[in-house]
């Protein structure tokens, strides 16, 4: 019985790399690639690039008026999507508002955003 745990341990380590368990992602990286799928689904047809913008093309100057990541949850979850205000799960809101953050290079690495940090992380201009 030993023989055949030690053989088959010796043949999963042999396996190619892909083929290997892959590695789970991290919990931010979770919510980013919900946000992500959430902003294009809800938020990209408005807010896309260009003036009413909100990643890409320095659209941070314009979300530092929330100050922040709690102040644009209660802006976003009032009155976004304009369609449907208040329509997306907590989740969502608070996924959409991390890819944000991430994008315009203003979330702390690691950081999952929820309403027990969110009075917690400005949204501010990086200093130059």
């Amino acid at each position: 019985m030993k023989k055949a745990a030690v053989l088959l341990a010796l043949g999963l380590l042999a396996l190619p790399a892909g083929l290997q368990a892959q590695q789970a992602p991290t919990p931010q990286a979770q919510q980013l690639a919900l946000g992500s799928q959430v902003y294009q689904a809800q938020c990209a047809t408005c807010h896309a690039q260009g003036a009413q913008g909100l990643v890409g093309s320095a659209p941070l100057s314009r979300l530092t008026r929330y100050r922040t990541a709690q102040g644009l949850y209660d802006y976003v979850t009032l009155s976004m999507p304009p369609t449907n205000p208040g329509g997306l799960k907590d989740e969502e809101y608070w996924a959409v508002i991390a890819y944000i953050l991430s994008e315009n290079k203003v979330l702390p690495a690691g950081t999952v955003v929820g309403p027990n940090n969110a009075r917690q992380l400005p949204i501010r201009l990086p200093s130059n």
